[in-house]
C-alpha cells in the first residue's frame, strides 16, 4: 500500500525486493493515481511501461484523481470508483447516521 504512484519509482523497488524475496506474486493499493511523468503529455506512458514490466500482478487505486491519459488503463490496473463511498459518507455524516456501519461485514 502506498498514498500514490507518481513515477512508481518506490512501487518498483518494492516489487523488485518482493520478488527478490521470492515472493510468488505481488499485488499493490494506492490512495491516488498521479502518474506525474509529464502531466501535459496524454501520451506519457512512463510510469505505466515501469508499472507493466515491474512484475506486479494487480494494481488498484481510487480515481481520486481522474485517469488522464487518452488511453485504457492496463487489464492489471484497476480503477476503482470512489463517488459511491464518497457520497455515502457524506450522506450519513449529514443526516447524523454511523459511518461506522459502512465497514459492517467487511473483512481486512
Amino acid at each position: 500500500f502506498d498514498d500514490e504512484i507518481s513515477t512508481f519509482g518506490t512501487g518498483d523497488k518494492g516489487v523488485w525486493y518482493l520478488k527478490k524475496m521470492e515472493a510468488l506474486s505481488v499485488s499493490m493499493a494506492v490512495t491516488h493515481g498521479k502518474f506525474a511523468d509529464d502531466p501535459r503529455d496524454l501520451q506519457s506512458r512512463g510510469a505505466i511501461d515501469r508499472i507493466e514490466k515491474s512484475g506486479l500482478r494487480h494494481l488498484a487505486f481510487v480515481d481520486t484523481l481522474p485517469w488522464r491519459f487518452n488511453f485504457k488503463p492496463p487489464e492489471m490496473i484497476h480503477v476503482i470508483d470512489g463517488a459511491p463511498f464518497l457520497a455515502d459518507v457524506i450522506s450519513r455524516t449529514v443526516n447524523n447516521e454511523s459511518l461506522a456501519a459502512l465497514w459492517e461485514g467487511v473483512k481486512i
